[in-house]
């Protein structure tokens, strides 16, 4: 198995997924870390012991059975490095994601720096003494890698899933009809934010506040409608659902929400009701 370092990864994910998905950088890789589509790893050539819980559920180890390891670890804290949430890292133990020469990985293990003096049996008291909880070790993001047949799946299942603009045939310019997977609904929630920035800053002065709510001009209503349904029908949200409500109401709730501009649902029905009626408005002008 191979692996790419931070800035290795960083760099076929940036020049290799659909401009749907980028930028992609820090928060984009640790999202997918944190959701298993590509697991963060550290190698590792020092020592281990397989590790169990004692009576107090506590991870530990037995000391005798200390062995030798050269390859590779994981664990979920990793991505808290990826977030940024952390500089350094602190572990004692760690799962085996692949050790080098064998089939071995998935053991929790307690990580060891140096190998067990068989002469220390001799000096141990009771059974507590001939227990480890592991060796402190730090870890910084620099430490970290990824790899890289999890890299090229991702990629590959997002470059399938989107398609060039089909180019025009025919002697009447007919589209052409190009059948691919329909997008996920995180990429739609990613479009929409983009087109929400823009409603946005066409109605910052207005705020949803149900209790002194600011009323557009009617004509200016009709316009905002119109807009909404343009965006919305390029984008291939369903407007079907009656009252407004549905698919579509949720990922606009969702992405206001991850903007910082957070909407109500039964504000959204409403302007998707006034979309619905918008093509039929915006055609008697």
């Amino acid at each position: 198995m191979s692996y790419y370092n931070l800035e290795q990864t960083l760099e076929v994910f940036q020049k290799n997924l659909p401009e749907t998905l980028l930028p992609f950088g820090l928060p984009q890789l640790a999202d997918l870390c944190r959701r298993g589509e590509v697991t963060p790893v550290l190698p590792y050539a020092r020592y281990v012991s397989e590790g169990f819980l004692d009576e107090n559920g506590q991870l530990v180890s037995t000391k005798k059975d200390t062995r030798p390891f050269n390859g590779y670890l994981t664990l979920p804290d990793l991505t808290d490095l990826l977030f940024q949430l952390t500089e350094t890292l602190v572990i004692s133990n760690a799962y085996i994601y692949e050790e080098i020469g064998t089939k071995d990985k998935g053991a929790l293990v307690t990580l060891e720096k140096g190998g067990y003096d068989h002469n220390d049996y001799y000096h141990e008291r009771d059974y507590r003494d001939g227990l480890s909880s592991g060796d402190t070790h730090y870890i910084g993001i620099s430490n970290l890698l990824f790899p890289i047949e999890q890299v090229k799946v991702y990629i590959s299942s997002k470059s399938s899933d989107v398609l060039d603009e089909p180019a025009t045939i025919g002697t009447f310019g007919t589209p052409a009809l190009i059948q691919c997977e329909p997008k996920t609904d995180k990429e739609r929630v990613i479009e929409l934010e983009k087109e929400l920035a823009e409603v946005k800053a066409e109605l910052k002065e207005y705020k949803d506040v149900p209790t002194d709510d600011k009323e557009l001009a009617p004509n200016s209503q009709t316009k905002v409608a119109c807009m909404l349904y343009a965006i919305l029908k390029t984008h291939d949200y369903d407007l079907s659902p009656p009252m407004g409500k549905g698919l579509a109401n949720d990922l606009i709730v969702n992405a206001s929400q991850v903007q910082g501009t957070p909407v109500t649902k039964n504000f959204v029905a409403e302007w998707l009701k006034r979309a619905n009626r918008a093509k039929i408005n915006c055609s008697k002008k």
